[in-house]
């Protein structure tokens, strides 16, 4: 085998591979290689190696052609119709829209369907969120997954970050709808967006 035919993406632990082209986690079939465990937590270290198979964390999808390409980490999945999507390529589609500065992604439970795709928008100096324009330039991208038009937007005045300049999603997360900030639901998937009376 070629080291890349000993990588896999699986989507659970019974290690059921995902086609190409759908995201799941990036699997070593030959082991840890250099990974010697974590320090004083035997527990970390046995969920990573499993079965002889290194669980890297990260979610990746493999294209047509073999290759991989990163689509963020497992802890910042979200799952909408048993699908996995990946909330750094929704990022990266909404941050290319007119007016947004940066977007973070997550996911927010939802009592009837699992998660909703929930998006924090800091909108470029002098933008203000126009919500007709964004649906718009949003159903107009030509590689938007059918799943990923977040059903809720929340319009932040700056993300909140880490020492080391990265976007703190478990602090968006567990906020989830409780907010002052605005926040916009969709009507429904890849409707219009109008107020959320879900937000405090």
């Amino acid at each position: 085998e070629s080291p890349t035919d000993m990588l896999v993406i699986k989507v659970d632990a019974d290690g059921n591979e995902r086609p190409a082209g759908q995201v799941g986690e990036l699997v070593n079939r030959a082991g840890g290689g250099p990974f010697e465990g974590y320090y004083n937590n035997t527990e970390a270290s046995e969920h990573r190696l499993r079965d002889g198979w290194f669980w890297s964390g990260d979610l990746a999808l493999r294209d047509e052609n073999g290759y991989f390409h990163f689509a963020g980490r497992v802890d910042d999945r979200i799952r909408v119709d048993g699908e996995n999507l990946s909330a750094a390529r929704i990022e990266s589609l909404l941050e290319r829209l007119p007016g947004i500065a940066a977007a973070a992604v997550y996911a927010v439970a939802d009592p009837s369907t699992g998660d909703l795709v929930m998006a924090a928008l800091e909108m470029e100096h002098g933008m203000t969120f126009q919500p007709e324009a964004f649906h718009a330039s949003l159903m107009a991208q030509p590689d938007l997954g059918t799943k990923w038009p977040p059903s809720y937007v929340r319009i932040v005045e700056g993300l909140p970050m880490t020492a080391n300049n990265k976007v703190q999603i478990s602090v968006l997360r567990s906020a989830g709808f409780d907010t002052t900030d605005p926040v916009w639901r969709a009507v429904r998937r890849g409707g219009a967006y109008e107020p959320s009376e879900r937000n405090t």
